[in-house]
């Protein structure tokens, strides 16, 4: 084996090895990118939950309206002079039951939206957080991997040609 043949093949090996690094972190990334891809679609469904929440409140608001209206109507047609004070409480006690069944109805779906969205929103800062960590490490160990490998791969060359300095020397003892 020649001086160059041994360069060639230790270049073959170090730059085989760089390559199957730089891979893996190739690999991270696109894991990285497929992960938020599959978040932002998760987002993206607990979104239109939310807007069907607000439609469906929005709904039973004006359903609750429709009724308060048609309950008062109905308790204004019986009204009479001599009932009035009775049917006033009834009408009272009938709002008050149609605001309670309104806040009721829509509390649980609110406080649950506004944990969700709080969550979300916590969650996908520390996504964020820790794929730019992620990166800014990746960086580092790349500068730092490429560094030693540079210089190992120097260590390597030099051991191969003072093998074979030495083998050139031995050989032509022998001669």
């Amino acid at each position: 084996m020649t001086a160059f043949d041994s360069k060639y093949f230790i270049n073959l090996i170090w730059d085989r090895w760089d390559e199957g690094l730089t891979q893996v972190y190739s690999n991270q990334k696109q894991f990285e990118n497929l992960f938020m891809q599959t978040f932002n679609q998760q987002k993206n469904a607990v979104e239109l939950y939310f807007k069907l929440l607000d439609s469906y409140s929005k709904e039973l608001k004006a359903i609750t309206e429709k009724f308060q209206v048609k309950a008062l109507s109905t308790v204004e047609k019986y009204q009479d002079e001599n009932t009035s004070e009775s049917l006033q409480n009834i009408q009272k006690q009938l709002e008050d039951v149609i605001e309670r069944v309104s806040k009721i109805s829509l509390t649980p779906q609110n406080a649950v939206k506004q944990l969700m969205s709080q969550n979300l929103s916590q969650i996908e800062k520390s996504i964020d957080e820790l794929f730019q960590q992620q990166e800014k490490n990746r960086s580092e160990m790349k500068s730092m991997i490429n560094e030693i490998s540079l210089e190992m791969k120097n260590v390597f060359e030099k051991i191969t040609e003072e093998f074979e300095k030495f083998q050139t020397q031995n050989l032509s003892l022998l001669k």
